[in-house]
């Protein structure tokens, strides 16, 4: 499974508010999840992604529609946080699950 770039970024940030001496058991739980959910991350260079793409959706959500579809052959599985990536790939026949399906 791949995770849209700013899931991680967005949890943080959710985290960030909570109190301070529980914030080490949450990150813990954070990574458990993503080691159980076989997480893949991976990083993508703006140059290599298609220009349409990126003036379409933004970098951050063209990157995640990139990422997937470089590894389509292994049937990647996105963890998005917006609607724009979560549609996109499902348009490009990539299959995605919203965080919030992740976590309700």
């Amino acid at each position: 499974m791949k995770p849209d770039p700013l899931i991680v970024t967005e949890i943080g940030a959710w985290i960030q508010r909570t109190w301070k001496p529980g914030q080490s058991d949450i990150w813990r739980a954070v990574r458990d999840k993503f080691v159980a959910m076989k997480m893949d991350e991976g990083a993508i260079k703006f140059l290599e992604m298609q220009f349409e793409l990126v003036a379409d959706q933004e970098v951050t959500d063209a990157s995640v529609v990139h990422l997937a579809l470089e590894l389509a052959a292994r049937s990647p599985k996105v963890l998005a946080l917006d609607t724009a990536p979560t549609t996109e790939c499902k348009r490009s026949g990539v299959d995605t699950v919203h965080l919030y399906e992740v976590i309700a």
